[in-house]
């Protein structure tokens, strides 16, 4: 099935996306920060937090593999 990831898969996800929280909040242009980097099936999710905190937005933006590998 497409889309489809195991339990298993999900926990490391989550794991890992714990630990990288600590380390993962860098600013990265004036008024954002990055959130979190996450692999997702052919691709990368990367979440980006603009504005404060309380009353900023997170965005979650997907770059393809192709597309990654392309910008080297």
């Amino acid at each position: 099935m497409k889309g489809h990831r195991s339990p298993e898969d999900c926990e490391q996800q989550a794991g890992i996306c714990r630990l990288l929280l600590y380390h993962l909040n860098a600013p990265l242009a004036e008024g954002c920060r990055l959130r979190g980097v996450v692999p997702a099936p052919g691709a990368v999710r990367i979440a980006v937090h603009a504005g404060d905190d309380e009353t900023g937005r997170t965005f979650l933006y997907r770059a393809t593999h192709t597309a990654i590998s392309s910008w080297t």
